[in-house]
This record gives structure tokens, C-alpha cells and sequence, in this order.
């Protein structure tokens, strides 16, 4: 697997979850909280503020397959990373989305804008792939990715 982050390094690996979840892959910004069971840190090729990824630490598909203990790690981090994007700016609304067709269990905090709504018309589950993909190519800017690196620095500082 290779990908391209937003500050235009590009990562080689098996697999991106083990990558970030070793430190072999730094996502931008960093590491944001991690615990014993999973950890969180900026989408790293989506240069959208505050969209973040909290991920296992080890290879599952489902949240069905944490422990009692594991998904009281995530449920904990799922909770104080939400809390703390109330932190960011003009966050309309946030949705969460998880899918189980990773290799790594994880879920998306997406937050979402003004510009977002206006260039899909509305918040919506379908509309998400068109707001990353238009983000990927007009918000790809130093200065955005300035915004997203203090972003992660504010978070990393406030989250529980």
C-alpha cells in the first residue's frame, strides 16, 4: 500500500494501521492521544481541520471483536475526541462514521463547515466523499495545512 498525506510524503506499507500504530508512519501533526488499545491523530490525506481518525491498534474489523477493556479504550477516546473538537472554530456539526471492510478497526470524526455545506447543500452521509474529494484539490494550501498542524498542537494539549 502506498499513500500520499497532505504534507506530500508518501508512505509505503503492508498495512497503514500497523504503520501509524508502530510509529513507522508519523501522520501529520503527529499522534494526538493513544492508549493501550487505539490511538488518534489527523486523516492524513484529507486536509479538512479537525477530521480525525481514532484507530486500533491491532488488526480487527469490527468493534464486535474489541475486548470489554479495548472498547472502553475506544469508547473513552471516541468520547474526549469529540469533546475536544468543540475547541475548533466554526465546526457546524460532526458526524461519526465507522466501516468494517479495514484491516484496522477505525472511525472518522468528520467535522463539518460552512463551505462544506454549501458545496454539497446539506450535511449528509452521502455528500462526505464529495467534500473530501473538493477539499483534496482547493483546500491543499500551506495555509490550510498550517491551520491543521496548530489544530493537532490545540488538540493534542487539550484532550483528556
Amino acid at each position: 500500500m502506498e499513500i500520499s498525506d497532505i504534507l506530500r510524503h508518501t508512505w509505503r506499507g503492508e498495512c497503514l494501521g500497523c504503520a501509524i500504530a508502530t510509529g513507522a508512519m508519523i501522520p501529520p501533526g503527529g499522534m494526538i492521544a493513544e492508549n493501550m488499545s487505539c490511538y488518534v491523530h489527523h486523516d492524513p490525506e484529507i486536509p479538512i481541520v479537525g477530521f480525525l481518525v481514532i484507530g486500533s491498534k491491532r488488526h480487527l474489523h469490527s468493534m464486535t471483536e474489541y475486548t470489554r477493556e479495548e472498547y472502553h479504550d475506544f469508547s473513552t477516546m471516541l468520547l474526549s475526541s469529540r469533546k475536544v473538537l468543540n475547541n475548533l472554530p466554526d465546526i457546524r456539526s460532526v458526524t461519526v462514521i465507522q466501516e468494517e471492510r479495514s484491516s484496522h478497526f477505525h472511525a472518522w470524526l468528520f467535522p463539518w463547515y460552512e463551505w462544506m455545506i454549501a458545496h454539497a447543500g446539506r450535511i449528509s452521509l452521502t455528500h462526505i466523499r464529495t467534500v473530501m474529494q473538493e477539499a483534496r484539490y482547493t483546500r491543499n494550501t500551506p495555509e490550510q495545512i498550517q491551520r491543521i498542524l496548530q489544530s493537532v498542537a490545540l488538540l493534542r494539549s487539550m484532550i483528556e
